[in-house]
């Protein structure tokens, strides 16, 4: 069985995206790097909200790893 994982990326000044979770402004490559870590895969990214000028403002980046559930 597969369990997933989703991270909140949220976009900051000058255009650059860091992780919505309060811990010290992470890259993507930072939390790609810190699941991969914990032995989860990168699978995706998912678009979740955009200003009116159809600028991402948000995505998650979603990860899965097989479970024994």
């Amino acid at each position: 069985m597969k369990k997933y994982e989703f991270v909140r990326m949220h976009k900051k000044a000058f255009g650059e995206y860091f992780a919505d979770d309060g811990k010290n402004n992470r890259t993507h490559r930072d939390v790609i790097n810190e699941m991969a870590a914990k032995v989860w895969k990168y699978v995706d990214n998912i678009p979740v909200d955009m200003d009116g000028y159809g600028k991402l403002r948000y995505y998650d980046l979603v990860f899965e790893k097989d479970t024994n559930e």
